[in-house]
């Protein structure tokens, strides 16, 4: 679908955790982006609400030809994230993995939203990606992830 950006004011910020439908988690800076937010948290159906969810915009000028912050087919992830104090836990999009207590392998939930100011600038694919090359580059796999959405 489509949503309506605010004005940009050259924000920067990089995976700021935020409290889902909790305007008052965010700083005042931040809170042009609620309704983007809000949609995302209606498409997700309230599943995040409450949660500790990250956020990142980039508001930049971007030169013809150039990508404003990574090129090339890759993933993204937030890395080692606090999940209680002092406790660090490798964190992937989708929360898929070896639930070792159970013995059971988990099945992907949650994930990311992207938006973007400048219509066909990105695109996203739907698919797990279990092992990427360092980085999260994963442009050896262009060939078999078709022309994504």
């Amino acid at each position: 679908g489509s949503v309506e950006f605010p004005p940009p004011t050259n924000l920067c910020i990089n995976m700021m955790p935020f409290r889902m439908g909790d305007v008052s988690s965010l700083p005042e800076e931040c809170k042009s982006y609620w309704p983007l937010i809000l949609a995302c948290q209606r498409a997700a159906m309230d599943e995040e609400k409450g949660k500790i969810c990250y956020l990142t915009v980039h508001e930049s000028h971007v030169v013809e030809g150039e990508s404003q912050r990574r090129s090339g087919i890759h993933t993204d992830a937030p890395g080692y994230i606090m999940r209680e104090p002092g406790r660090w836990k490798l964190a992937l999009w989708g929360g898929a993995g070896w639930n070792s207590a159970n013995r059971i392998a988990t099945l992907p939930h949650g994930g990311i939203f992207i938006a973007s100011s400048v219509s066909g600038s990105c695109r996203v694919w739907d698919a797990l990606v279990v092992a990427p090359n360092a980085g999260g580059d994963i442009e050896h796999l262009r060939p078999y992830l078709g022309n994504g959405a």
